[in-house]
């Protein structure tokens, strides 16, 4: 396969998503087809040495009406047929509604990915306070690959 500089990649990246939109609207399946044979690029993730694609579903594109939650879930589970194998989200997404669609969509597919959340709790007793398994209960898992602290620049 031919290398791929980030400038082109990122002109293929924004294409594409230009496309998924246009072909998605007019109802056509270009956009499978075209990418059929094309893998998702991946990084090394640090020292731990996991392969991450470059693209990731971000945890704030799956907050929905509880009700659309099969919604979120497609979303989901059409990103990883296209290669992405990173997740990462949050707590505080709509009150964890967010690790809530993610558990649900990944719920038969959780090795197939790797889930990265966040808590905004900056405490010993905030984090015993069952703060890391109410998020694994949502998450539908008993672990999480990375656990990060959230910070928001407004508070700073």
């Amino acid at each position: 396969m031919a290398s791929l500089d980030r400038r082109r990649f990122l002109r293929a990246a924004v294409g594409t998503g230009i496309g998924t939109v246009y072909a998605h609207r007019n109802g056509e399946g270009l956009l499978a087809a075209e990418l059929a044979d094309k893998p998702m690029p991946t990084r090394r993730l640090g020292k731990i040495g996991y392969e991450a694609s470059v693209f990731s579903v971000g945890g704030m594109s799956t907050i929905m009406e509880r009700d659309k939650r099969d919604e979120a879930a497609a979303i989901i589970n059409r990103a990883l047929e296209l290669g992405v194998n990173y997740i990462d989200t949050a707590d505080s997404y709509r009150d964890g509604d967010s690790e809530a669609n993610i558990g649900q969509a990944l719920a038969t597919r959780r090795k197939d990915v790797f889930i990265a959340t966040k808590t905004r709790i900056r405490t010993d007793d905030g984090i015993e306070d069952d703060a890391f398994e109410k998020t694994c209960e949502r998450l539908q898992t008993d672990w999480v690959d990375l656990y990060f602290m959230h910070l928001s620049l407004i508070h700073i």
